[in-house]
């Protein structure tokens, strides 16, 4: 080369380099060497965490009750406790970290290292943190960010916040992935998933609300922890669908399948090969919560939520299609309460008593796990269940209609007491609820209500209701409310009030009659009505009949009494009130109770 083209060729490059004449070029690596240098640290770590991992025998956890792919599931049974990570691996989740944030420097905008970066630091519990990361970008137009964001917030507890973020990034994300999104088909039954099949497909979309709506554990929570955590859990899948995760194999169908129906794990085993076995290198056990139940509503809620029986739709944890646990309400439990109808024509007035249930007895057969020792200020046990809210204790009534929330009733600062609301005649789902965060426990009765309009002239008898007893008993429903005991269970030999309300009367002078009696539930009617059995086994009458004038003007007509419960043998029995009006049909209605014996 000449001397005149070596002079040009530096002129050339002066003219075209911003850097100043002696200064040192900059080499900026390349975004891909960057991302797989993040790959291989991360790759690292997980084989770390592996040759860490607690390692057991040969599961015996008995046959697989499915099959998803190559995961062999097996629900219950499983008595996990969390520990620690150990110290090498804690340090070692650090390294990772700080590698992370420095390839996220060169390559700001890679998607990969920051889900990596935010997993790491949520299995930490350092939420704060991976909000703090996420919101960074999160409002740039870019739903990726967008979604970690509400992930984070989901972690925290904040599910208002975090179904905000996620709506927003579904609205940014490609049409067909928010539509999987969105899509509940995962964790239906068979029979629900028939019935969103069916819908037509403009009204696809209303039918998914719908399955997310019913499938909010409690409604006194502000916010939908369970769409939240769907949510969630795409998020986590996306974040290991290509990366190396504990399983020891590559992600697929199946591993995205289990996160969505069942969440991911929050503890792990490796399972040490059979003995004398050359060809079997053992597997991994992965542990998903234990305190995790179904809430999602099956087939038949929502086909006729209003023809949902009592008692019928329960949260089980016994081999669920999908599971979840509120970590607000880990022991979220059946309801124990009262529930009574008052129509008023063309709308009716609902009454809900509820208490907070008993602790809940050890579901694995009645032994426990003896806890191992608290974990010290260093320790980091991954995703370690929250600190207890400090929330105040809570009951609430709802109403559920096919657009949502119908009406409601809320009481803060009791978990125990009576509430009412009024609604417009119709199709409904109820659910009544009581709530201690500081307990961690929860109760809630869910099941189908349907009320007809009724004429203002026809008599109607509504529920009895069980009230305290008082010496001057109350005259209308609004100061009965606050009397409704919050359950049926009685004593023998207590003295307990009966409430119930007439409407459609007032229209002419009239004589109403009453008679109320007490009876075993399940004896022939012609041998039940007013006898019951005693301890001696002598019949033991308990029938009351007594007669007074009717209502002086149209409108609701509450009457209550004290009733002196007979000394009799515990079990089952139904209260019946029946109500004869001269020239009418006879009107009667009947109150499950369950008597006990007094303590000695």
């Amino acid at each position: 080369m000449s001397r005149k083209s070596v002079l040009l060729l530096f002129v050339v490059l002066c003219f075209r380099s911003p850097v100043p004449l002696g200064a040192q070029l900059e080499v900026r690596p390349d975004s891909s060497e960057l991302n797989k240098q993040a790959r291989n640290a991360q790759a690292s770590f997980e084989r770390l965490r592996r040759r860490r991992m607690k390692s057991t025998p040969r599961y015996l956890g008995g046959s697989c009750d499915e099959r998803i792919g190559r995961i062999c599931l097996i629900h219950g049974g499983d008595d996990w406790t969390a520990v620690p990570d150990p110290p090498a691996l804690v340090r070692a989740r650090e390294v990772l970290l700080e590698r992370l944030d420095e390839v996220a420097q060169g390559i700001p905008g890679d998607h990969w290292v920051l889900g990596q970066r935010v997993y790491y630091l949520a299995e930490e519990n350092r939420w704060e943190e991976a909000a703090e990361l996420a919101s960074r970008c999160a409002w740039d137009g870019d739903w990726w960010c967008r979604a970690l964001l509400g992930f984070s917030y989901h972690g925290m507890g904040k599910y208002g916040a975090a179904l905000e973020a996620f709506e927003s990034a579904l609205v940014s994300m490609p049409a067909e992935q928010a539509d999987r999104w969105r899509d509940p088909s995962l964790v239906l039954d068979s029979s629900a998933e028939d019935y969103i099949e069916h819908q037509p497909d403009s009204l696809r979309a209303a039918a998914w609300s719908r399955v997310w709506h019913l499938a909010d554990p409690l409604y006194v929570v502000a916010g939908n922890d369970r769409l939240t955590e769907h949510y969630s859990r795409w998020v986590m899948s996306a974040i290991k669908s290509k990366a190396r995760t504990p399983w020891a194999m590559s992600w697929g169908r199946d591993l995205e399948e289990l996160t969505i129906r069942y969440g991911w794990e929050r503890a792990w085993e490796r399972v040490r090969p059979a003995a004398g076995s050359f060809q079997d290198r053992g597997g991994t056990v992965g542990h998903q919560s234990k305190d995790a139940r179904e809430v999602v509503p099956p087939g038949f809620v929502l086909k006729e939520p209003a023809a949902v029986e009592p008692g019928r739709w329960i949260p089980e944890k016994d081999k669920p299609r999908s599971s979840h646990a509120p970590v607000y309400a880990p022991d979220l439990l059946e309801g124990r309460g009262q529930l009574a109808v008052f129509s008023r024509g063309e709308t009716f007035v609902l009454v809900g008593a509820i208490a907070l249930p008993d602790e809940p007895i050890d579901e694995r057969g009645g032994f426990s796990i003896e806890p191992g020792p608290p974990p010290g200020p260093d320790d980091v046990i991954p995703w370690a269940v929250p600190e207890r809210s400090e929330a105040p204790p809570q009951i609430g009534l709802f109403l559920i209609a096919d657009g949502g929330t119908a009406a409601e009733a809320h009481v803060m600062g009791r978990s125990q007491g009576s509430l009412s609301l009024q609604a417009p005649a119709g199709d409904y789902l109820l659910s009544l609820e009581a709530w201690s965060a500081e307990l961690g426990r929860a109760g809630r009765i869910r099941h189908g209500l349907s009320v007809d309009t009724i004429p203002p002239d026809l008599a109607t008898l509504s529920d009895l209701v069980l009230l305290e007893p008082r010496d001057h008993l109350p005259e209308d429903l609004a100061h009965a409310v606050p009397l409704v005991r919050p359950t049926t269970d009685l004593t023998a030999g207590e003295r307990v009030a009966v409430g119930w309300e007439l409407f459609g009367l007032g229209w002419e002078a009239e004589q109403v009659k009453y008679e109320l009696s007490l009876y075993r539930e399940g004896r022939g009617f012609f041998r039940r009505i007013g006898s019951l059995v005693g301890l001696g086994g002598a019949a033991k009458p308990l029938r009351i009949q007594w007669s007074e004038p009717g209502p002086h003007e149209p409108g609701p007509h509450f009457r209550a009494l004290n009733l002196d419960l007979p000394d009799i043998d515990a079990g089952d029995y139904l209260l019946r009130l029946e109500v004869s009006l001269k020239g009418r049909d006879p009107l009667s209605v009947t109150r499950a109770v369950r008597l006990k014996r007094p303590s000695r």
